[in-house]
């Protein structure tokens, strides 16, 4: 890589940076240092689908160990990445699109027990984009405008189909790594379960009881008598497209500007207390939109298997 010049504007300089191998080598690493001491270990923000193998295995040996993966592992592919898209930049990478679909086998059989946000949300300055100043200035004008939201306008969807093929036009050496989720990391892994034949109910348990549960909080995840109220209501068959401007978190940068997701979140209740009601705004049927409107990628349906999370 150093002798190609370093990590550069190419998402593939930056993918060979941060190969499989050694994901896979930091894990078994992890794993003989948990068999020889018997503590408990949680893998973090597992990319690799290689590496599953491996935790099976080394839970089958009596090591405590459980693994979670991220929203934009399940729904994003390096081969739709456009170079200079450094929006999509996160550590460790999104990588092929069967590796995706490899991820979600593992999350099925129950070798990955949780989905966990990884938010890390950042200024368009700090990913290096191509016309940030220009496109600051354009905001501006509008308040209602930030400086992303002016470069992922509608035909200018930021890697998605850049007019010249290289996305932003940001350098994936120089750019902050990260992807912020919180707001639409349930939608995003639900638009993608949906394609492979899964229920809400298993987001659900991926999403808020395994998490709840794997953490010790006992008063939470689930929607039982004496718990907490936290709670969201969700239209699973409606959709929405993710237009930057409309996104809550302060930093608008996002990797699924333009994207079509499923799931439109309408109340959210926190401890009981009603913190969010969604204006009313047309939706369109998530029936109607297709595998190729959400994410461009072949999908396969999907059993889930009986699975317990593991201390």
């Amino acid at each position: 890589i150093a002798a190609a010049g370093g990590v550069d504007e190419t998402f593939d300089s930056f993918l060979a940076s941060r190969p499989s191998s050694s994901e896979a080598k930091a894990i078994a690493t992890v794993i003989a240092a948990a068999e020889q001491t018997g503590c408990r270990t949680h893998i973090l923000h597992l990319s690799d689908s290689g590496s599953i193998e491996q935790i099976a295995a080394a839970r089958e040996r009596g090591v405590r160990i459980t693994a979670e993966t991220c929203p934009h592992y399940l729904a994003l592919f390096s081969e739709e990445i456009q170079n200079g898209a450094t929006q999509y930049k996160c550590c460790p990478p999104v990588r092929t699109a069967g590796n995706r679909e490899r991820l979600w086998k593992g999350l099925v059989d129950g070798v990955i027990s949780t989905v966990v946000s990884d938010h890390s949300p950042c200024t368009a300055e700090l990913k290096k984009f191509a016309g940030v100043a220009e496109a600051q200035a354009s905001a501006n004008e509008d308040n209602e405008l930030t400086a992303f939201s002016a470069l992922a306008a509608k035909g200018n969807d930021l890697g998605a189909g850049g007019a010249d093929g290289r996305g932003s036009g940001g350098s994936f050496g120089e750019a902050w790594g990260g992807i912020g989720s919180v707001q639409l990391g349930l939608p995003v892994v639900w638009s993608q379960a949906r394609l492979r034949g899964l229920s809400l109910a298993d987001v659900v348990t991926w999403m808020c009881q395994n998490p709840a549960e794997w953490a010790g909080l006992t008063d939470r995840g689930a929607i039982t008598p004496g718990r907490r109220a936290d709670m969201a209501l969700i239209s699973a068959d409606d959709a929405f497209v993710v237009l930057p401007a409309e996104l809550h978190q302060r930093n608008k940068v996002t990797a699924y500007a333009q994207r079509a997701l499923a799931g439109v979140v309408t109340r959210t209740w926190v401890g009981g207390t009603p913190v969010y009601l969604r204006p009313t705004t047309p939706h369109v049927a998530a029936d109607d939109i297709t595998d190729a409107a959400v994410f461009p990628a072949p999908v396969q349906p999907f059993t889930l298997r009986a699975s317990t999370l593991h201390p």
